[in-house]
Protein backbone atom coordinates (compact mmCIF):
# COMPACT_ATOMS: atom_id res chain seq x y z
CA UNK A 1 0.00 0.00 0.00
CA UNK A 2 2.89 2.49 1.10
CA UNK A 3 4.32 1.99 -2.47
CA UNK A 4 0.87 2.29 -4.26
CA UNK A 5 0.62 5.39 -1.75
CA UNK A 6 4.30 7.01 -2.79
CA UNK A 7 3.25 6.71 -6.59
CA UNK A 8 0.14 8.62 -6.24
CA UNK A 9 1.51 11.15 -4.37
CA UNK A 10 4.83 11.56 -6.17
CA UNK A 11 2.00 11.95 -9.27
CA UNK A 12 0.15 14.15 -7.21
CA UNK A 13 3.07 15.95 -6.50
CA UNK A 14 4.62 16.90 -10.08
CA UNK A 15 1.52 17.87 -11.13
CA UNK A 16 0.87 20.50 -8.70
CA UNK A 17 4.23 21.70 -9.36
CA UNK A 18 3.43 21.92 -13.27
CA UNK A 19 -0.18 23.14 -13.35
CA UNK A 20 -0.71 25.16 -9.96
CA UNK A 21 -0.11 28.56 -8.79
CA UNK A 22 2.68 29.08 -6.24
CA UNK A 23 0.19 30.69 -3.80
CA UNK A 24 -2.17 27.53 -3.99
CA UNK A 25 -2.65 25.76 -0.62
CA UNK A 26 -3.35 21.54 -1.04
CA UNK A 27 -4.50 19.52 1.68
CA UNK A 28 -3.95 15.69 1.88
CA UNK A 29 -6.56 13.89 3.36
CA UNK A 30 -6.16 10.34 2.22
CA UNK A 31 -4.13 8.26 5.03
CA UNK A 32 -1.28 8.24 5.65
CA UNK A 33 -1.45 11.54 5.43
CA UNK A 34 1.34 13.19 6.76
CA UNK A 35 3.69 10.44 4.74
CA UNK A 36 1.48 11.12 1.68
CA UNK A 37 1.93 14.93 2.10
CA UNK A 38 5.68 14.48 2.24
CA UNK A 39 5.69 12.63 -0.77
CA UNK A 40 3.52 15.26 -2.66
CA UNK A 41 5.79 17.97 -1.44
CA UNK A 42 8.86 16.31 -1.99
CA UNK A 43 7.55 16.28 -5.67
CA UNK A 44 6.78 19.53 -6.05
CA UNK A 45 9.62 21.48 -6.01
CA UNK A 46 8.68 24.92 -6.81
CA UNK A 47 5.50 24.93 -4.32
CA UNK A 48 6.52 26.64 -1.09
CA UNK A 49 6.94 23.83 1.86
CA UNK A 50 3.90 25.60 3.57
CA UNK A 51 1.54 25.46 0.73
CA UNK A 52 0.92 21.42 1.30
CA UNK A 53 -0.72 20.32 4.49
CA UNK A 54 -2.16 17.06 6.09
CA UNK A 55 -5.13 17.09 7.84
CA UNK A 56 -5.82 15.77 11.06
CA UNK A 57 -8.29 18.14 11.52
CA UNK A 58 -11.39 15.52 12.09
CA UNK A 59 -9.20 13.46 14.67
CA UNK A 60 -9.05 16.79 16.74
CA UNK A 61 -13.07 17.85 16.18
CA UNK A 62 -13.52 14.27 17.19
CA UNK A 63 -10.88 14.79 20.06
CA UNK A 64 -12.53 18.71 21.32
CA UNK A 65 -16.59 16.59 21.08
CA UNK A 66 -15.53 13.94 23.60
CA UNK A 67 -13.96 16.49 26.22
CA UNK A 68 -17.10 19.08 25.54
CA UNK A 69 -19.28 15.94 26.89
CA UNK A 70 -17.00 15.11 29.57
CA UNK A 71 -16.72 18.78 30.78
CA UNK A 72 -20.27 19.42 30.04
CA UNK A 73 -19.37 22.02 27.30
CA UNK A 74 -19.78 22.91 24.01
CA UNK A 75 -16.62 21.45 21.53
CA UNK A 76 -16.17 25.16 20.43
CA UNK A 77 -14.78 25.68 24.29
CA UNK A 78 -12.21 24.01 23.66
CA UNK A 79 -9.40 25.60 22.79
CA UNK A 80 -5.62 24.90 21.83
CA UNK A 81 -6.11 21.01 21.23
CA UNK A 82 -4.03 19.57 18.77
CA UNK A 83 -3.72 16.07 17.24
CA UNK A 84 -0.25 14.77 15.60
CA UNK A 85 0.75 12.07 13.47
CA UNK A 86 -1.11 9.76 10.90
CA UNK A 87 -4.63 7.62 11.84
CA UNK A 88 -3.05 4.84 13.68
CA UNK A 89 -2.29 4.04 17.42
CA UNK A 90 0.54 6.04 17.35
CA UNK A 91 -1.58 9.43 16.74
CA UNK A 92 -0.39 11.95 20.00
CA UNK A 93 -3.88 13.61 20.99
CA UNK A 94 -1.95 16.78 23.06
CA UNK A 95 -3.79 18.11 25.52
CA UNK A 96 -0.55 19.95 27.18
CA UNK A 97 -1.99 23.56 26.15
CA UNK A 98 -5.86 22.58 26.32
CA UNK A 99 -8.36 24.84 28.03
CA UNK A 100 -12.59 25.26 28.16
CA UNK A 101 -13.60 28.61 29.58
CA UNK A 102 -9.66 29.52 30.55
CA UNK A 103 -9.87 26.48 32.48
CA UNK A 104 -6.75 24.41 32.11
CA UNK A 105 -7.81 20.54 30.72
CA UNK A 106 -6.19 18.99 34.09
CA UNK A 107 -8.32 20.77 36.33
CA UNK A 108 -11.22 19.74 34.65
CA UNK A 109 -10.34 16.10 32.99
CA UNK A 110 -8.44 12.95 34.66
CA UNK A 111 -5.26 12.44 32.48
CA UNK A 112 -5.98 9.11 32.92
CA UNK A 113 -9.34 9.12 31.19
CA UNK A 114 -7.65 11.27 28.26
CA UNK A 115 -5.06 8.80 27.69
CA UNK A 116 -7.07 5.47 28.54
CA UNK A 117 -10.90 5.89 26.94
CA UNK A 118 -10.42 9.30 24.91
CA UNK A 119 -7.36 8.42 23.29
CA UNK A 120 -8.11 4.96 22.02
CA UNK A 121 -11.86 5.98 21.10
CA UNK A 122 -10.60 9.29 18.61
CA UNK A 123 -7.64 7.03 17.32
CA UNK A 124 -10.55 4.19 16.45
CA UNK A 125 -13.53 6.29 15.64
CA UNK A 126 -13.07 6.74 11.65
CA UNK A 127 -13.22 3.03 11.77
CA UNK A 128 -15.83 2.32 13.99
CA UNK A 129 -17.94 5.03 11.66
CA UNK A 130 -17.51 2.66 8.30
CA UNK A 131 -17.97 -0.68 10.58
CA UNK A 132 -21.40 1.24 12.21
CA UNK A 133 -22.63 2.82 9.01
CA UNK A 134 -21.22 0.54 6.38
CA UNK A 135 -20.08 3.84 5.06
CA UNK A 136 -17.04 6.05 4.92
CA UNK A 137 -17.38 8.72 7.07
CA UNK A 138 -17.33 11.72 4.04
CA UNK A 139 -19.63 14.00 5.19
CA UNK A 140 -17.28 14.72 9.06
CA UNK A 141 -14.56 14.42 6.77
CA UNK A 142 -15.45 16.99 4.50
CA UNK A 143 -16.65 19.10 7.50
CA UNK A 144 -13.20 18.70 8.74
CA UNK A 145 -11.60 20.21 5.57
CA UNK A 146 -13.94 23.21 5.49
CA UNK A 147 -12.59 24.28 9.01
CA UNK A 148 -8.89 22.99 8.32
CA UNK A 149 -8.93 25.30 5.57
CA UNK A 150 -11.20 27.87 7.40
CA UNK A 151 -8.25 28.56 9.82
CA UNK A 152 -5.29 27.77 7.09
CA UNK A 153 -6.45 31.09 5.33
CA UNK A 154 -7.70 33.16 8.34
CA UNK A 155 -5.71 32.08 11.08
CA UNK A 156 -7.11 30.90 14.44
CA UNK A 157 -8.00 32.83 17.57
CA UNK A 158 -7.83 29.44 19.48
CA UNK A 159 -3.98 30.23 19.61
Amino acid sequence: MLRMNAKKYADVGKALNDNTKRLSRTVVIGGPSNLNAMVALTYAKNLPHESITSMTRLYQEQAMSYLGIRTGHKPHQVKKLAVWGNTSTSMFIDTRRTSINHFPIDSLVEKSWINDEMGPRVKQRFLEIIKLRKLSAAASTANASLLHMRDWLNGSVDW
